[in-house]
């Protein structure tokens, strides 16, 4: 595999659905109050996070990275609270993806992320990332 890229982002990494909100635009129903039209916002620490990574994403690619990549997560947080590593992942992927790091966030274009693993750090909580050129598999003809 070659590696393609390699960032560290010195924050305590964020989960896509901390405190996720249901907000609204559009006039109110006079019954019930509720905006006509309706999504889910990402919460408060998840935002920010979002907005603070783009300063350690440098340099940046031309061109987006597209093909098959295999992206490696090694990521250090600053407790030990329990949560699933899959919406951690979720969030550096979309935050990648809206820096026009990587072309898209599909499994077409993420084929896996095996290393990626969450650890403890009490004092240097960051996340590493690691984007490489996934090998393409060869496919045996009978």
């Amino acid at each position: 595999m070659q590696l393609l890229a390699h960032y560290t982002i010195q924050l305590d990494p964020r989960t896509r659905k901390d405190h996720s909100t249901i907000s609204g635009k559009g006039p109110r129903c006079p019954y019930c109050g509720k905006h006509e039209e309706q999504f889910i916002k990402q919460g408060r620490p998840n935002t920010e996070f979002a907005a603070r990574s783009a300063q350690f994403l440098h340099p940046r690619p031309r061109q987006p990275f597209s093909g098959e990549l295999h992206i490696v997560y090694r990521l250090y947080m600053k407790t030990r609270r329990r949560l699933n590593d899959w919406n951690l992942y979720s969030a550096l992927d979309d935050i990648l993806f809206a820096e026009k790091i990587i072309a898209d966030t599909s499994i077409a274009t993420i084929r896996n992320r095996d290393g990626s693993r969450v650890e403890f750090d009490k004092d240097h909580p960051r996340a590493e990332i690691y984007i490489y050129q996934s090998e393409q598999e060869e496919t045996h003809g009978q």
